[in-house]
């Protein structure tokens, strides 16, 4: 009786979604590689802030970095990845929400993973710069 019983609670636990990768995030139309030297410094200082966040508690992080449009929206980013990230079974937290100039972003959670998308709307970068985040913590 008593394996029965740990059996049904265990089942209905269910088991610990499997880690994703931030190569099988989907990426939104019209994005390249980004390669541009500004883009990439402006990922790596976003990258350096974010490990240094305490609460987020990171252990290891992946980041894809996307050249867009300048008149991408933010509300066009949000609008795609909102929808497939909840089918992936991550959901939106608003405190991860986030603008700040020509920054804005969103944050999702799944288990012990985090997927932070951000567009940097800057005219002087010339193209938009679209950053996709993957945390894992500890």
């Amino acid at each position: 009786m008593l394996a029965a019983l740990m059996f049904i609670t265990i089942a209905a636990c269910g088991a610990a979604p499997e880690p994703v990768k931030v190569a099988s995030l989907p990426i939104f139309a019209g994005s390249k590689p980004a390669t541009d030297a500004a883009h990439l410094a402006v990922v790596d200082a976003m990258l350096t802030e974010m490990k240094k966040t305490p609460n987020l508690n990171v252990a290891s992080v992946e980041h894809a970095a996307y050249s867009v449009p300048i008149d991408v929206k933010w509300e066009a980013v949000k609008a795609f990845y909102d929808p497939e990230l909840v089918k992936g079974g991550f959901t939106t937290d608003a405190k991860l929400a986030f603008a700040q100039g020509p920054v804005s972003g969103q944050g999702w959670i799944r288990g012990k993973q985090m997927v932070f998308i951000y567009l940097v709307s800057e005219p002087a970068l010339g193209d938009g710069l679209l950053v996709t985040v993957l945390g894992t913590q500890n």
